[in-house]
């Protein structure tokens, strides 16, 4: 009970079949996670770039409010003392 040439050919063309579908799902999904961590990594980029500015706005929240403090306390310096 030996295989047909034909048996043979078809056996041979279900594995290369087979392989074929086993290195496209391979690549396939390792495209996949490339794009996910490269999204991740753009999702990330962005949310740092977010905090970096709203420390910079802070900054200068903080340094306006001491600019008018001082403007504040020289005014009042500068004022003359009325006795009481």
């Amino acid at each position: 009970m030996g295989l047909t040439p034909r048996r043979k050919q078809q056996g041979v063309a279900l594995i290369i079949v087979l392989m074929l579908f086993a290195i496209l799902t391979t690549i396939t999904l390792e495209i996949i996670f490339r794009q996910d961590r490269f999204l991740t990594r753009a999702d990330n980029l962005l949310q740092w770039d977010k905090r970096y500015q709203y420390a910079m706005a802070a900054e200068v929240v903080a340094q306006q409010g001491l600019i008018d403090d001082l403007d504040l306390s020289l005014i009042h310096i500068s004022e003359p003392t009325r006795p009481y």
